[in-house]
């Protein structure tokens, strides 16, 4: 999502593009993760709980918008 690229010592995060709890199924699967910083993550994770959003592909795509991050990963 952000195409800075990660510092050494920096908090990095894997996170699961399809919410377990939204697709059990996927809590697995390689494919549904992406790596980002960890502050990102924090973040995106706060403005979903207070937006009241599933964590999915759509939201994801909503909040890296938002922040002008990259969507080609997603």
């Amino acid at each position: 999502m952000s195409e800075e690229p990660f510092i050494d010592g920096e908090e990095k995060h894997a996170h699961h593009i399809e919410g377990e709890s939204e697709d059990p199924a996927l809590a697995t699967d390689k494919e549904n993760l992406i790596l980002l910083k960890g502050w990102i993550h924090t973040d995106y994770h706060g403005w979903l709980n207070q937006k009241g959003l599933p964590i999915n592909r759509e939201s994801l795509k909503c909040y890296a918008k938002m922040k002008n991050f990259s969507l080609a990963a997603l």
